[in-house]
């Protein structure tokens, strides 16, 4: 899946950089994320908009009122399942450090391989979204807390499940487990917008976006 990396080397996106304090709205060119303001450049405005997209309930609407970004959430997450999917992998030397414990990078490899055990587990594979509709999602922001390290031949588990879908985002939340006592080892969520083979934003392909919001194979997952 694409990250901001490939927008920025591939010239879909000239400048995202944080500047200054943070801004109570967006003006001109400039976009909260999580506290902080980013200078734009050289980007579409629409996939500005799913880009920096914030749940700030301050921050003002149009007009000067504030947006109702809770009501908007519970909305949303109202149409889809809480069901998380389940799919489980052995700890390889390869993962680990010199420390003996899973290096951090390679939760965000079991994020991905969560993701796309989600998509089969509610009837398709990702990579048909790409095939048939031309629609790619490019991750464009990451959260892990790393809770307890995973070690050399631990079976884990990964969990994985839908917290918001929009016309043109989604975003996945992530539990990692060790099996044999259920013990958290780190969550995370990443967030996504939706792109074509050129880089320009589009909506998500109502199919997909509809078996997303129907429940999963329950022979595919557990609770």
């Amino acid at each position: 899946m694409t990250t901001w990396l490939h927008l920025l080397n591939n010239g879909l996106l000239l400048s995202a950089r944080p500047v200054g304090r943070p801004l109570k709205r967006r003006r001109n060119n400039f976009y909260q994320v999580s506290g902080t303001r980013y200078l734009v450049s050289g980007i579409r405005t629409n996939m500005v908009t799913d880009l920096f997209q914030t749940d700030n309930a301050e921050s003002p609407a149009p007009g000067g009122r504030k947006a109702d970004h809770r009501r908007r959430t519970t909305l949303d997450n109202g149409k889809l399942s809480a069901t998380w999917c389940e799919t489980t992998t052995r700890v390889r030397y390869a993962e680990t450090d010199q420390a003996g414990v899973v290096y951090h990078a390679n939760y965000l490899v079991w994020f991905e391989i969560g993701r796309v055990e989600l998509c089969r587990s509610h009837g398709f594979n990702y990579r048909d979204m790409e095939a048939e509709e031309n629609a790619l999602l490019p991750v464009t922001e990451v959260r892990t807390t790393y809770r307890q390290p995973a070690k050399y031949d631990d079976q884990i588990a990964i969990r994985t499940r839908v917290t918001r879908l929009r016309s043109r985002a989604i975003s996945f939340a992530y539990e990692i487990r060790r099996l044999n006592d259920g013990q958290l080892l780190a969550e995370g969520e990443t967030h996504h917008i939706v792109i074509d083979g050129t880089g320009r934003a589009r909506p998500f392909p109502p199919r997909y976006s509809s078996l997303l919001r129907s429940g999963t194979d329950p022979s595919t997952n557990r609770q």
